[in-house]
């Protein structure tokens, strides 16, 4: 997968199971974003696939697109919406139907321990705020895969165990991916971690029993990043 005569995806094959958290870890520009974006449906591509087990390629069948919940690397919410009405919005995107849109989308902000922040305008929002808002409109409809991009970034060490709380929960009915530049995050949260360099999967280990994965990590960022 490329953009025009530029590969930046080359042989990859994984497979993500109900039940399971996995991590996506490279450096930047490894390929996170657009393999995430490639999953989700929102990137097309000339070669390769993708297909979400008793749908399509969510690329183009839109089944497939309304299993997913994908939340960007940065989310754009609309800064004169509430967070209730941006996910709101998001629910009627994803058909949940009009009765149960307001529940469904305080549940969510519920989740993602944005309930407080219902009512406040996106645009005087945090960004970790404006993370756990997108978050939730990521979860509103209840997706059978869950795809976050980047998902820590902004939140602060209490909001950071939040999130692993939350991801674990929702791997209770899903299959959760989430892409990270922080090893030691991916360690405490997933059951599989996956490294990329320049487009390609260099390491694919269980999370806590990877022994051999620091080495691996910093065999392709190099020991001056961490």
């Amino acid at each position: 997968m490329g953009y025009g005569a530029h590969a930046v995806l080359h042989g990859i094959d994984l497979e993500l199971r109900r039940g399971e958290i996995l991590a996506l870890l490279g450096p930047n520009g490894a390929g996170k974003s657009t393999l995430v974006r490639r999953m989700a449906g929102v990137l097309p591509s000339r070669r390769g696939s993708v297909e979400v087990v008793g749908a399509g390629d969510p690329a183009v069948d839109p089944a497939a697109r309304a299993r997913i919940g994908y939340m960007p690397e940065a989310p754009a919410l609309y800064p004169d919406e509430t967070a209730l009405r941006y996910v709101s919005y998001l629910a009627d995107l994803a058909g949940v139907p009009r009765r149960r849109r307001k529940e469904a989308a305080m549940d969510a902000l519920d989740r993602t321990g944005a309930a407080k922040l219902a009512g406040r305008l996106a645009g005087r929002l945090s960004k970790g705020q404006r993370q756990r808002v997108a978050m939730a409109g990521a979860i509103v409809h209840e997706p059978e895969v869950i795809l976050f991009d980047e998902p820590g970034d902004g939140l602060d060490p209490r909001q950071t165990v939040a999130l692993r709380e939350l991801l674990r929960e929702l791997a209770g009915g899903a299959a959760v991916l989430f892409s990270t530049h922080l090893l030691s995050e991916a360690q405490l949260t997933c059951d599989r971690i996956v490294i990329l360099d320049q487009g390609s999967v260099v390491a694919d280990r269980p999370g806590p029993d990877a022994a051999d994965l620091e080495s691996v990590f910093l065999d392709v960022v190099g020991r001056g990043w961490r």
